[in-house]
């Protein structure tokens, strides 16, 4: 991620439109995550600028504003049949006013805008290893002095002993989702080949080589583990 990327939608728009229907029996995961972000987040300004980095459909957002209504959010999406969708339910939620949408990559929101906090929930784990350090190095580097870091994504030790335990209950989350017998099989090559999904201490040692000195884990739940860092 040191040179800029063109956006590459992964999503079609029909995609985009079902992604939370899809996703929807994660939402008690999701929730219980947001409702700490939110109690993390509870000191900063009442005017906070909030950058809110894989914005996907948005819904990360209107959970913020809903405890914040003073806020202001940036919505940084790669894909634009998400982001379009983004736009509409931040439309909808009457908060469009006080949200900047852009498509693209962190690399693409310029350095000199600072926020008071960079939100990364589950987008860590697609970003390939030799370039993880410099994505939170790039999200460091947008924050404001006291501002916040939180990140989340699926994050397990895979070669440890209690991973195929670990395996067998996040595959009941997979059946949740929808997948089939086939796909479950397939599981443990898609958590190390095409997913970049590492041990929780090798996470938070990259939060430290981008340049946040203290990332406290703050959250699991199953393999989804968040971290907060505070930019002194």
């Amino acid at each position: 991620m040191t040179a800029k990327q063109n956006p590459v939608d992964f999503f079609n728009e029909e995609m985009a439109k079902v992604y939370d229907e899809r996703n929807s029996k994660l939402a008690p995961i999701k929730e219980a995550l947001l409702f700490t972000v939110n109690l993390i987040l509870r000191d900063l300004p009442a005017n906070s600028k909030v950058l809110c980095v894989g914005a996907g459909t948005g819904s990360e957002i209107i959970s913020l504003s809903e405890g914040f209504p003073e806020w202001n959010f940036v919505a940084l999406e790669p894909s634009r049949s998400m982001l379009d969708v983004c736009k509409t339910r931040l439309e909808q939620a009457k908060i469009i006013d006080k949200s900047e949408c852009i498509c693209g990559y962190i690399e693409d929101v310029p350095e000199h805008k600072k926020f008071d906090a960079v939100i990364s929930l589950f987008v860590g784990h697609f970003v390939e290893q030799n370039k993880r350090i410099v994505f939170f190095e790039n999200m460091t580097k947008r924050l404001a002095s006291g501002g916040y870091l939180v990140h989340a994504e699926i994050s397990f030790d895979l070669d440890s002993d209690q991973c195929p335990d670990m395996l067998e209950k996040w595959g009941e989350v997979q059946k949740m989702m929808g997948a089939t017998e086939e796909s479950l099989q397939k599981l443990p090559e898609q958590l190390r080949n095409m997913l970049t999904v590492l041990p929780p201490d090798e996470t938070e040692k990259q939060i430290k080589l981008g340049g946040l000195s203290n990332p406290i884990r703050f959250f699991q739940a199953l393999m989804v583990c968040g971290w907060f860092a505070k930019k002194e």
